[in-house]
C-alpha cells in the first residue's frame, strides 16, 4: 500500500480541511494516510523526527519564513528519499529550496488548491474547501467560523479531519465543544484588553495586545481590529506574534519579516526572542514599536 505523509497547518479551518481532503483522498485510493498537524514555531521541531523512504509527502498551508532555515538541511533530506509537493498561497521569495515541488495559487485558499488537484469533482471536498476559503479570506459563513472556534478549543484534530473527510461538518459534540469556548473566548478577550497599548506609528494608529493562551491568532487580533486603528499585533507569553490591519497601505508580510516570520500582506505572523509576561509587557510593547519604527 502507497503511502502519504500530510504535513499541514493546525490551527485554523484551511489548515485543517487541507488534512481532511487528503484524508478523503486517501480513503478512496485505499492509501494510508499520516498526518503531522503542526505551525511556523513547531515546523522543524516537527518533521525533524521525521524517517521516510519513498513516500508521497504534501505539505500544505504554510508559507515559508525565515525560521525554516534552521531545518533546510532535514527538508533537504526529505527531499532526496520522497516526492514532496508543496501547496501554497502565500510568498515564497526568500525561499531557495530545489527539489521540492511548489504549487502556489494566490487568491486561493491551500484547501481550494488541494481540492482542485486531488478532487475536483467530489462534493464533499468542495464544501471542505468552501468552508475554509469562508474563514481564511473573512467571508460571513457561520459554520465556518464555529469551526475555528472548535479547533481553537483543542479539540482532538484528527478526530475533526476525520469527521470532515466523512462529510460531518457539524453535530451535537461539536455544537457541545462550541458552547463551552465560547465562555473561555470571552475571558480571553476581556485578559487581551486589559494588557494592550495603542500607539501611533508615523501615520497611522496601531494597538498592541498580549493574549492569554485562550485565543487564537485570529480571534485575538480580529478582537482588537474593533477599536478601530490600522495595525493590530498580538503576542502570547511564548514569543509568537499575529499581525492584522485594517490600513490597506500596510504591508504585513514586510513587517512580519523584521521579527523572523512571514505571511500575506493582510495577515501575517512572526517571533519575538524574549521572555514576556504581566510583569514586563508594556516595556515589550514600546521595543516593538521601536523596532518597526526603525525598519519601516
Amino acid at each position: 500500500m502507497r503511502i502519504i505523509l500530510c504535513i499541514a497547518h493546525d490551527r485554523d479551518v484551511d489548515g485543517l480541511g487541507c488534512h481532511a481532503i487528503m484524508h478523503r483522498f486517501s480513503n478512496q485510493k485505499n492509501l494510508r494516510i499520516i498526518h503531522i498537524f503542526t505551525d511556523y514555531d513547531r515546523f522543524c521541531k516537527d518533521i525533524s523526527g521525521v524517517s521516510v523512504n519513498g513516500v508521497n509527502i504534501v505539505i500544505a498551508d504554510l508559507g515559508y519564513n525565515k525560521r525554516f532555515k534552521q531545518c533546510e538541511s532535514v527538508l533537504k533530506k526529505l527531499i532526496s528519499k520522497n516526492r514532496v509537493v508543496w501547496y501554497d498561497h502565500h510568498d515564497w521569495s526568500e525561499a531557495d529550496l530545489s527539489g521540492i515541488t511548489l504549487i502556489l495559487k494566490k487568491g486561493l485558499c491551500a484547501s481550494e488548491i488541494l481540492q482542485q488537484e486531488y478532487l475536483p469533482t467530489d462534493e464533499v471536498a468542495a464544501e471542505i474547501a468552501n468552508l475554509a476559503r469562508a474563514h481564511d479570506f473573512r467571508m460571513e459563513n457561520k459554520l465556518a467560523w464555529k469551526l475555528y472556534d472548535v479547533i481553537s478549543s483543542g479539540y482532538d484534530k484528527l478526530k475533526l479531519v476525520k469527521l470532515l473527510a466523512k462529510g460531518v461538518y457539524w453535530n451535537n459534540e461539536l455544537e457541545e465543544v462550541y458552547n463551552s469556548y465560547s465562555e473561555l473566548k470571552e475571558k480571553g478577550f476581556k485578559y487581551l484588553e486589559k494588557h494592550s497599548k495603542l500607539y501611533n506609528i508615523k501615520d497611522f494608529r496601531c494597538i498592541i495586545g498580549l493574549s492569554d493562551t485562550k485565543l487564537s491568532s485570529t480571534l485575538a487580533t480580529e478582537h482588537l481590529l474593533k477599536k478601530n486603528v490600522d495595525l493590530v499585533i498580538c503576542i502570547w507569553k511564548n514569543g509568537k506574534m499575529s499581525f492584522r490591519r485594517r490600513n490597506q497601505n500596510i504591508n504585513l508580510r514586510k513587517i512580519a519579516s523584521i521579527f523572523d516570520g512571514g505571511g500575506r500582506e493582510e495577515a501575517a505572523g512572526g517571533f519575538f526572542y524574549k521572555k514576556i509576561d504581566e510583569t514586563n509587557y508594556l516595556e515589550i510593547f514600546d521595543e516593538i514599536i521601536e523596532i518597526i519604527k526603525k525598519n519601516i
